[in-house]
């Protein structure tokens, strides 16, 4: 399988497609996200997100660990690099749409004469797909404003589910938890019991809850407390994951 080199702030980002997917070298990605090693890396992705392929490089043929783009999503939340956003942004803003527009990615030089074509050439393109993603936002905005006011919360199970429906975003229930404990400004202590900020906020809330055992003739036992993403939660989630599509509530 041939290799596509790309180059993000000086250090290498290798891919390769498979079946039309594009899959990246994962000591790369593991390397610019700040693991200790690539194993500690792939370890937390899912079987399906990663996998062994023999590449061509300079020396020949060579087995090396690729990531989906899902898995690379994956591992990018669970990096603790601040500058994980941005090498996700890079990707799927940058990267990915010029392999999906022409199957490679630009790094030759170019003259002036010819610099200024493209340029031209991209920008014409830019403005119309700007022009498309205004007309595809405003539903989305309305969307998200009846959601954000929307009565009622969620598990983070469901929040999970809900935020993955945007496309872009690759979470579940055990990786928002841990989103919510370890973000920037988390929302939750170790014990995931919701910080007094984000309760103030109307981010969070608990909900609790009782049950009753035959064994003590019925007596109502309390249960612990549930964690619940309120709609106003569950919009300020979408925009720490970099969500881009509209998120439509079941």
């Amino acid at each position: 399988m041939e290799l596509t080199n790309f180059n993000y702030s000086g250090q290498p980002v290798r891919t390769v497609t498979v079946d039309s997917e594009s899959w990246f070298v994962a000591s790369d990605v593991a390397k610019i996200l700040g693991y200790s090693a690539t194993a500690a890396m792939t370890r937390r992705l899912d079987d399906e997100d990663k996998g062994v392929r023999v590449l061509h490089t300079l020396g020949g043929g060579q087995e090396m660990t690729v990531i989906s783009e899902p898995g690379l999503y994956a591992a990018a939340l669970g990096s603790q690099v601040a500058g994980a956003k941005a090498f996700k942004r890079w990707v799927t803003h940058e990267v990915l749409p010029q392999i999906r527009r022409t199957g490679t990615y630009a790094t030759s030089t170019l003259s002036g004469a010819e610099l200024m074509a493209q340029a031209l050439i991209e920008a014409h393109s830019t403005m119309a797909s700007y022009r498309a993603r205004v007309d595809e936002l405003t539903p989305m905005a309305t969307a998200w404003e009846k959601l954000a006011s929307a009565t009622g919360d969620y598990s983070v199970r469901d929040a999970a589910q809900v935020l993955c429906r945007d496309g872009g975003i690759q979470v579940g229930q055990n990786r928002l938890f841990k989103h919510l404990r370890e973000s920037g400004r988390p929302w939750l202590d170790k014990s995931s019991r919701p910080y007094q900020w984000a309760v103030d906020q109307g981010l969070v809330a608990e909900k609790i809850s009782s049950f009753k055992f035959a064994r003590t003739n019925g007596e109502e036992q309390l249960a612990a407390p549930q964690v619940r993403i309120s709609a106003k939660g569950l919009q300020r989630l979408h925009k720490e994951l970099a969500g881009t599509r509209e998120l439509v509530k079941a």
